[in-house]
């Protein structure tokens, strides 16, 4: 490479460089430049409750006949496992294993 292109090269570098420090912190360490990207906005986190329609457990059980009639019921209603496990006070795992097997037919 000649001077004069050398020149221009460093020029150009020189250029990126300030408009790099515009967006950018440029740091020096013994003879190499590094590039640190800073970021002045800060993420912001936003939790949405979705607020449960309120059952009366009570009248539920009085309406259908079993727990897991009572499960399966909120299920159809759009409840999730976990919901229907906290409005009936009991475990996930009941609420599952109900949704999960079959109904018997009565014979």
């Amino acid at each position: 490479m000649s001077r004069k292109q050398n020149n221009v090269a460093e020029v150009a570098q020189v250029a990126e460089i300030e408009q790099v420090e515009q967006t950018n912190e440029v740091v020096e360490t013994s003879g190499t430049e590094q590039l640190i990207t800073t970021s002045q906005e800060q993420p912001v986190e936003q939790v949405v409750e979705v607020e449960q329609p309120k059952y009366d457990v009570e009248a539920l059980m009085s309406e259908h006949k079993t727990k897991s009639a009572v499960i399966r019921y909120l299920d159809s209603q759009g409840m999730t496992r976990g919901a229907i496990a906290k409005v009936l006070n009991i475990r996930y795992q009941h609420v599952r294993n109900t949704l999960v097997q079959p109904l018997k037919k009565k014979g």
